[in-house]
């Protein structure tokens, strides 16, 4: 048993563990962002090399390119690999941002699987300093609560196509022949896709408890949310742990 006093740390359970009071911890190389302020915030103080980091923006092309660029400019002495930008690549835009045009590699494909191919085989050879891979996401999927999210004022102009489950009470009124069995397949199948989006939120309600919001320290709900999803990731993973039990001499 444990002995009485005996304080865990989380880093040795797991190294990517850490408490809500602490920043994560870097246990990789890392290039630093240029941003210093940036660095401050990220584990390791930098992007970690070897790594995949995903950017999560509004829109594609709003000058995501010049948070990256510092990072981009020390490795650009090899080849910085360009797939599916949302822009082709301008080389006075690449120049005045420290890149040397000549480094660009400009690569497209039709399928997102192609994509996905061309990246892995990019890294596979490491031939290149650095791989940009833009998403180009055509479609959304949602729950019933979305219903007419293409109206919405944010979405005008989108060239996405919506996925949106069908209303409760509607799918039970679906007829009884093959139009409503194909319709039902349909539903069927959007909701697996949501699934996997939705699992964690299943966790963390359902196994974890975590069922209400606190509107008081805002700060500290927005830490247990982060904890919650990173044991409800590790609970999905698999992963578990083992605790090694000690007891003192008497």
């Amino acid at each position: 048993m444990l002995t009485s006093g005996a304080k865990i740390n989380p880093e040795d359970l797991h190294p990517s563990l850490w408490r809500a009071s602490q920043l994560a911890r870097g246990h990789s190389r890392c290039v630093s962002t240029g941003h210093q302020a940036l660095d401050n915030q990220l584990p390791g103080g930098g992007w970690p090399t070897g790594s995949m980091t995903d950017l999560l923006t509004q829109q594609p092309g709003i000058c995501e390119l010049r948070l990256l660029a510092p990072a981009v400019s020390q490795v650009a002495n090899r080849q910085i690999a360009f797939l599916q930008p949302p822009h082709p690549p301008q080389t006075l835009a690449l120049a005045a941002m420290g890149i040397p045009p000549e480094s660009a590699l400009w690569l497209r494909a039709d399928r997102t699987a192609d994509a996905l191919w061309a990246a892995e085989q990019v890294l596979r050879s490491g031939s290149c300093g650095a791989l940009l891979l833009h998403g180009d996401e055509s479609a959304a999927l949602g729950d019933a609560g979305y219903q007419s999210v293409e109206k919405r004022a944010e979405n005008l102009g989108k060239s996405v196509t919506w996925h949106v489950a069908m209303k409760r009470s509607k799918r039970k009124a679906l007829p009884k022949n093959k139009l409503g069995r194909m319709l039902e397949k349909l539903e069927h199948l959007k909701a697996s896709v949501r699934a996997k989006v939705e699992h964690p939120f299943h966790v963390i309600k359902n196994l974890f408890r975590h069922r209400k919001t606190r509107y008081r320290g805002l700060a500290k709900n927005t830490a247990q949310l982060f904890t919650l999803f990173g044991f409800a990731n590790l609970v999905l993973a698999g992963r578990r742990f083992t605790i090694t039990e000690t007891r003192s001499a008497s």
